[in-house]
């Protein structure tokens, strides 16, 4: 009796500690849930400019202060340019869109596509009137909604720059960290490193670099033939290359189509032509040099994990979830091989 009491005290202090271990984690989690999106960013980028940033280091500056903070500082301004223009364009295409939606033009276009694929005739001016409104109202509520988080997106921008900053200064000491975390012999952590490191790769080149370079060149595309609102369309077609099974057939096709249905044979012809040869042919021949031959990453990961990470962390959740489940995959790998 006596010996099971001196027991229980002798435990009592780690019981303790456990639970105000557990305390500490769930605080810890809880407070930095909102900021995981611009934590995970900031890692994702850091992970994808370090090749580049090793060149400006060795080459052009060797302190790794200084090259850290003027390479994030280059990378920012870029981004901002980039952004500015892509921004500017895509409002006077969405404008230049809404136009010719309520225009005659569109109207007969309508007419023709209908005629020729047999349909029957119905009312298409309350059909066009219906989706403007309902697009303008959220516009009008997408817009204001990003007003009033727009220093909320600051700080998470700030963060995810801090982050990657950081990963340029400090990358092999975080690695080392983590190696120190991790319950694995020092075989198998380099197997897990290696396998994260394989399948991180295969998800960022196989799906949102190809996926932007096919937006690239189908916006060309469409610019090329004189199709409409180039650089809308080749951003649509940059993010449904980044879904697997889909690509940005969805728009090039039906593109070529209707202008094939109006007569413009040379766009029709030409951007069917452009997409089926050129933007298919990053598929498959940029994308298994791009990745390699040493990871098979099942489309279906990238899928769950983009629309996973829309769900839980919005619009950039579609680029950071497909990434944080092939983490998750790396470390699994390399649990399997240290058990077996």
């Amino acid at each position: 009796m006596v010996k099971n009491r001196v027991e229980r005290h002798h435990h009592a202090p780690r019981y303790f500690f456990i639970i105000f271990f557990v305390l500490l984690l769930i605080a810890s989690l809880y407070m930095i849930y909102p900021f995981i999106p611009a934590i995970i960013g900031g890692l994702l980028l850091g992970y994808i400019f370090y090749p580049l940033y090793k060149k400006f280091n060795n080459k052009l500056i060797k302190n790794k202060t200084a090259s850290s903070l003027i390479f994030s500082i280059i990378l920012v301004v870029i981004f901002f340019i980039f952004f500015a223009f892509l921004t500017n364009s895509l409002l006077e295409e969405a404008v230049n869109f809404f136009k010719n939606v309520k225009s005659e033009g569109f109207r007969d276009l309508i007419s023709k596509v209908v005629g020729f694929f047999g349909g029957q005739e119905f009312d298409i001016d309350s059909y066009i009137q219906d989706f403007a409104n309902n697009t303008a109202k959220s516009l009008v509520l997408s817009t204001s909604d990003f007003i009033l988080s727009l220093p909320q997106k600051l700080i998470l921008f700030f963060i995810m720059i801090f982050i990657m900053y950081y990963i340029f200064k400090d990358g092999g000491k975080l690695k080392d960290a983590i190696e120190r975390l991790l319950p694995l012999s020092k075989g198998h952590q380099e197997g897990v490193f290696e396998n994260v490191q394989v399948i991180t790769k295969a998800i960022v080149y196989s799906y949102i670099v190809i996926g932007i370079i096919q937006g690239i060149l189908g916006g060309l595309g469409f610019l090329i033939f004189g199709l409409p609102n180039p650089i809308l369309w080749g951003s649509i077609m940059a993010i449904a290359g980044m879904i697997p099974m889909l690509g940005p057939m969805i728009v090039w096709l039906p593109a070529g189509i209707l202008a094939l249905v109006t007569g413009n044979y040379f766009a029709g012809i030409g951007i069917m032509m452009w997409g089926g040869i050129l933007v298919s042919l990053i598929d498959n021949v940029l994308r298994p040099k791009l990745i390699g031959d040493k990871t098979n990453v099942h489309p279906a990961v990238v899928l769950v994990g983009l629309f996973g990470g829309l769900q839980l962390f919005g619009i950039i959740g579609a680029f950071i979830g497909p990434v944080i489940l092939g983490v998750f995959l790396g470390l699994l790998r390399g649990m399997k091989e240290e058990v077996h």
